[in-house]
């Protein structure tokens, strides 16, 4: 048995001991599943698609079954969409893929902390959700600690991506570049 499933069986038992109460998360496209890849304080250059950390730092990482009750809230998150791949979450917004980049350069190094502004209402603790494809790939780590350096303080990183999103049965729309970004 693996140690994360271990651990979730160890997380359930506390669970029903403490409320009465079964609660089983799901997890899909393997969101959590865990590399051995050690954090890393600044971006990570090519190749992208490569095994990620479990943890960003400075931020939080979320699975598939908390973007959905984040999404369901009144104090809605700014989705950002790192990777400019075909499909979208829906209600997501595109920046670009220069923005998951290791650097950002001329256009999406001006774009980024202006787009991100306007997404926001220029309320640097507002909730921002980066994802890309999958827990392997490094453009939406990325782009959250460029989130970070900019001075955001609630940057969530949807490690599972638009993957796991999709496998949950998720909404997703063909990939737009937001008007925050043009």
């Amino acid at each position: 048995m693996s140690l994360s499933r271990t651990l979730m069986g160890v997380w359930a038992a506390l669970l029903l001991a403490s409320t009465g109460t079964l609660v089983v998360a799901a997890e899909f496209a393997s969101e959590s599943k865990d590399f051995g890849v050690s954090e890393m304080k600044s971006p990570k250059g090519p190749p992208y698609a490569s095994g990620t950390p479990m943890t960003v730092p400075g931020g939080k990482t979320i699975t598939t079954d908390e973007l959905k009750t984040l999404l369901a809230g009144d104090a809605k998150p700014v989705i950002v969409d790192a990777l400019a791949s075909s499909l979208m979450i829906e209600g997501a917004q595109g920046l670009g893929s220069g923005v998951g980049e290791q650097r950002m350069f001329g256009r999406e190094r001006d774009m980024f902390p202006k787009a991100l502004a306007v997404l926001t209402g220029g309320d640097k603790a507002r909730p921002l959700v980066f994802y890309c494809r999958s827990s392997s790939c490094w453009h939406s780590y990325n782009a959250s600690l460029h989130a970070l350096e900019a001075g955001y303080t609630n940057v969530l990183w949807y490690r599972g991506g638009i993957d796991a999103w999709q496998a949950s049965g998720g909404a997703t729309v063909p990939y737009s570049i937001s008007a925050a970004a043009k």
